[in-house]
């Protein structure tokens, strides 16, 4: 397939990233509050692994898309960034959450996420990003995506990655992606 822009596609986390938030400790805290007896399943679910468990939060939870603590300064530059190039939300949430937030912001040609048989997150997210970009042309190396993150987890993929985006990391974070990648950009709000 041929890119329909010169600029490689552009990754975004979710949580910590894209909102200010961790949506599934919201989720689990939201049925705490309101429904503390649906969480035996999510329990049970939890004996068979985090995509399990995720999976089951998710059937018992809707997340509001327009109640969220968004990043307005992310979203503006994301906004810009998804007229000239592939803007894609990738991340471990859960799909059930990921897509209603990527439909309400209008601004993602992709999503990328959880399962209830795979936990998207460090390396399988990297791997599940790579292939992505290699189906819409732009297939490596040299790395062909940039990445915006905020955690720990995200340090592989700003290494693998042509550029990364850093928000509201932590100092140690910013550090260890300043020393194995190529920072465009960093926004601490």
């Amino acid at each position: 397939m041929t890119p329909a822009s010169a600029e490689p596609p552009l990754y975004v986390d979710l949580d910590g990233t894209l909102i200010a938030a961790d949506s599934l400790r919201s989720a689990v805290v939201g049925l705490l509050t309101r429904r503390p007896w649906t969480l035996l399943g999510p329990a049970l679910a939890l004996t068979r692994g985090r995509p399990a468990f995720k999976s089951a939060i998710a059937d018992r939870v809707r997340i509001d898309p327009a109640s969220l603590p968004y990043r307005a300064q992310l979203v503006e530059f994301l906004r810009v960034q998804a007229a000239g190039r592939r803007v894609v939300l990738a991340t471990a949430a859960h799909e059930a959450f990921a897509r209603p937030i990527a439909e309400h912001l209008g601004l993602f040609a992709g999503v990328l996420a959880s399962s209830g048989t795979v936990n998207l997150k460090g390396r399988r997210k990297l791997l599940a990003i790579q292939a992505d970009a290699a189906a819409h042309g732009f297939a490596g190396p040299p790395p062909v995506f940039d990445y915006a993150g905020d955690s720990r987890a995200d340090l592989p993929i700003f290494a693998a990655a042509r550029g990364a985006i850093l928000v509201a990391p932590g100092s140690s974070v910013r550090l260890a992606a300043e020393r194995t990648a190529r920072v465009l950009r960093v926004f601490s709000e």
